[in-house]
């Protein structure tokens, strides 16, 4: 018998998963749906990211030019689960990069609240926590774990002062930063592939399937997520 998706271990928590099944339109439907807030986690195209399909398994993936700008967004109304504070987070996602720059993974804040994730010029993955000062925490891995042209499966979790990064599915060596909660950024869009000004920092290349859990995973899951998408890839 076939395990649904809320039977699966590894998705508990799990506040959104967005597989891009759509391939057509403007809209990115999420399909976590979690109990507890209810939110509505369709997330907008904007700008003009292309539907593309990956050649070797036919799968949905959006394609990201930084001039248009390309991005997906959810309102803040909307994305208020995401605004992260005290509590525990993780995060995943499918990348394919055209130009090695400093590119926005997932963001809901800026220097001054909330958190962001993304990958900069030298190929290094850093995740961002922020408050008023304006202060900020930076976890980060070695320069050239991202390089252009391959599809990585990218991870971070965070529980307390502790961040930990991921590469498909095995934890990176890290500078780590003492992370303290992020202020409030209830009032902010959750962005995925552009910065808070949605005009900088913007991807260039393909996305797939951004998920966010409300807790810690383990490096267990972080590993079965991956073992069970790789094939799409080839990877």
């Amino acid at each position: 018998m076939a395990i649904g998706y809320d039977n699966l271990p590894m998705y508990y928590q799990t506040i959104l998963d967005v597989p891009m099944y759509e391939g057509i339109g403007v809209l990115a439907h999420d399909i976590a749906r979690p109990p507890l807030t209810a939110l509505d986690h369709t997330m907008t195209l904007t700008g003009a990211p292309t539907w593309a399909a990956w050649p070797l398994s036919n799968l949905p993936i959006l394609s990201f030019i930084p001039g248009n700008p390309d991005f997906m967004e959810l309102a803040a109304v909307e994305s208020t689960d995401l605004n992260f504070q005290a509590g525990a987070w993780s995060a995943v996602v499918w990348v394919f990069m055209d130009v090695l720059a400093a590119r926005y993974l997932m963001c809901k804040g800026t220097n001054v609240i909330g958190w962001y994730w993304y990958v900069d010029v030298n190929g290094a993955i850093h995740a961002v926590t922020s408050q008023a000062g304006p202060t900020q925490q930076d976890t980060f891995s070695g320069d050239g774990e991202v390089t252009i042209a391959t599809w990585w499966m990218l991870g971070m979790t965070r529980l307390g002062a502790d961040i930990a990064l991921y590469k498909n599915g095995n934890l990176l060596a890290i500078t780590a930063g003492v992370h303290v909660a992020p202020d409030s950024a209830a009032a902010l869009k959750f962005l995925v592939g552009v910065d808070n000004t949605e005009a900088a920092n913007m991807w260039d290349g393909y996305l797939w399937r951004p998920i966010v859990f409300g807790r810690q995973i383990s490096t267990v899951e972080m590993s079965q997520v991956f073992e069970m998408t790789r094939q799409l890839f080839g990877v």
